[in-house]
């Protein structure tokens, strides 16, 4: 399952806001090599409109994107632990 996240990026033109998946990574086992962990941009906007931009921006954003990935998923990680937690004391009726 492919997870979405964005990313804002300084270009020498101006910020864009690249919208990338992450690929589930499953480590690898006896059997079977690692798979997965590949970060693919999905679109790029400037001010909410899409833009093309040059090879050399596009691999740059591409490697932002790639450098966000662990917080990213972190930040994720981080969110779902609270919403655990929170709904860990709804059932056990405690109101702290």
């Amino acid at each position: 399952m492919a997870r979405i996240f964005t990313c804002l990026v300084e270009l020498d033109s101006g910020e864009v806001e690249a919208t990338y998946a992450v690929d589930t990574y499953y480590p690898a086992t006896y059997w079977q090599p690692a798979e997965g962990g590949e970060v693919e941009v999905l679109k790029i906007l400037r001010d909410g409109k899409s833009v093309s931009l040059s090879a050399e921006d596009e691999v740059y954003v591409r490697e932002m994107c790639e450098a966000n990935v662990g917080d990213d998923l972190a930040e994720e990680a981080g969110d779902f632990g609270d919403y655990a937690y929170e709904c860990h004391r709804e059932r056990i009726g405690n109101d702290w």
